[in-house]
């Protein structure tokens, strides 16, 4: 199961930008059980992953997962409904949780959306925040096309236990055949 919690914030004072979302990261653990955010911490690759951007002036925090377990763990506890403020602790900012919105989507729906349509030689990727991956133990902040193909095969494997998608020849097919343009 695929999903997203979309939450509108207001900053009570102080200021919040993309620059918060390591900060965010450190409200999400402590809203989670101990025990997950320990097995989370351990874990190589996370079965969510977590931002925040502004959009029309409005600041949401947007946090998906792709594994039911990471959904009952992570998403239950942040739609909580005494989960409606809390405080970035470096930077001792207070905000209130104006609003949350979650959707859904069956992996079998977006199996089915990906395969059953046509689609455009063209694809476009906007990041909303910096993005960085990690490759030999380090962080590259402009990604190839390699390690950007190489992290959705990655999740997508971890999230699904019928279906392993990452495929070494796969990948190198992707990467020689597309191009950034």
């Amino acid at each position: 199961m695929l999903a997203e919690l979309k939450m509108k914030l207001k900053p009570d004072c102080g200021e919040l930008g993309y620059y918060q979302s390591s900060n965010l990261q450190g409200v999400l653990m402590e809203q989670i059980k101990p025990y997950y955010a320990d097995k989370l911490h351990q874990q190589g690759l996370k079965p969510y992953s977590q931002f925040l951007h502004c959009r029309d002036k409005e600041f949401w925090w947007v946090v998906h997962t792709w594994t039911k377990e990471a959904y009952d763990e992570i998403l239950l506890a942040l739609q909580d409904s005494q989960f409606t403020s809390f405080l970035i602790k470096k930077k001792d900012i207070p905000v209130s949780i104006l609003q949350k919105e979650v959707t859904m989507v069956p992996k079998k729906a977006l199996m089915e959306e990906f395969y059953s349509h046509e689609s455009s030689r063209y694809l476009s990727i906007e990041f909303l925040s910096p993005t960085a991956f990690k490759q030999n133990g380090r962080y590259v902040n402009y990604p190839d096309l390699r390690l950007i193909f190489q992290s959705l095969m990655n999740k997508y494997s971890a999230g699904s236990s019928e279906l392993a998608m990452f495929d070494e020849d796969t990948l190198e097919q992707l990467v020689s055949h597309m191009s950034v343009s």
